[in-house]
C-alpha cells in the first residue's frame, strides 16, 4: 500500500491520544463523575417510569405499552404521555397525584440534565468551563449560576428517591396493588430543588456554625 494510502481514513496527529492537561485532569474526572452519576440517575427514574405508563395506558400489556413507549424519543415527551394518562385516571386520586408529583419533579431536574448531557465543555485558561459555540448566551449564564458539579451528590440522591416513589407507585397501579400500597414521599434534599444556590447554602452554613456538619438545603 502507498503512502497516500495508508494516509487514508486516518485523524491529523494533533487529535491523536489528545489528554486534558495534567493540571486540569482531576477536575476534567470530577466533571466526568458527576456528569455519569446524574445521568444514570435520571436514566433510572424514566425507565421506572415506563411502568407507572404500561399500567396506565396499556392495562399492564407489556409489548402494546413498550412498542408505544418506543416510538416517544424524547424524555419529555414521555413525561408528557405518562401525564395525559394519569390525567384521565376518574379514580385513584391519590396514585394520580402522586404519578404527577413524580413527573414534575422530573421536570425541575431536565434544565440541570440537558447541561449535563449535551453543553461542550473546554479549557479555558486553566478552568473547565462551558463552550459560547454549545448553547446561547443565556443558558450560559444559567449554567454558570447552576454550579451543579457542586450540587451533583444531593441531586442524584433525590432522583433515585424519585426513581424509587415512581417504583413503588408502578406496584401500586398494577395487578398486586394490595400488596403494595403507595409509600410516603421522598423528601427530597438537593439545594437546586430546594431553590437555594450553592453560594447562599454556604452563607447558611456561615451563619450557623453550629450547624455547619449537618445536612443543608
Amino acid at each position: 500500500m502507498g503512502q497516500a494510502d495508508a494516509s487514508v481514513g486516518q485523524l491529523p496527529p494533533w487529535t491523536a491520544r489528545r489528554r486534558p492537561r495534567r493540571h486540569l485532569a482531576k477536575i476534567v474526572r470530577r466533571h466526568a463523575a458527576a456528569t455519569g452519576s446524574l445521568l444514570m440517575a435520571w436514566n433510572e427514574a424514566h425507565g421506572e417510569l415506563f411502568d407507572v405508563f404500561r399500567h396506565l395506558s396499556a392495562a399492564g400489556d407489556f409489548t402494546t405499552a413498550r412498542s408505544v413507549w418506543l416510538v416517544i424519543q424524547s424524555d419529555d415527551q414521555r413525561r408528557r404521555a405518562v401525564e395525559a394518562s394519569a390525567h384521565a385516571m376518574k379514580s385513584r386520586l391519590r396514585l394520580k397525584n402522586a404519578v404527577l408529583w413524580s413527573t414534575a419533579r422530573l421536570a425541575e431536574f431536565s434544565a440541570t440534565r440537558n447541561f449535563a448531557a449535551h453543553v461542550y465543555y473546554r479549557d479555558w485558561g486553566g478552568a473547565i468551563e462551558a463552550d459560547y459555540f454549545s448553547t446561547t448566551d443565556a443558558k450560559l449564564e444559567k449554567i454558570e449560576a447552576a454550579q451543579w458539579v457542586d450540587d451533583a451528590p444531593p441531586m442524584v440522591g433525590d432522583l433515585y428517591a424519585i426513581a424509587d416513589y415512581i417504583r413503588g407507585t408502578a406496584l401500586a397501579l398494577g395487578p398486586a396493588k394490595s400488596t403494595y400500597p403507595l409509600t410516603r414521599k421522598p423528601k427530597l434534599r438537593s439545594r437546586r430543588m430546594m431553590g437555594v444556590s450553592t453560594s447562599q447554602a454556604k452563607q447558611k452554613r456561615a451563619s450557623h456554625p453550629g450547624k455547619a456538619g449537618g445536612t443543608t438545603g
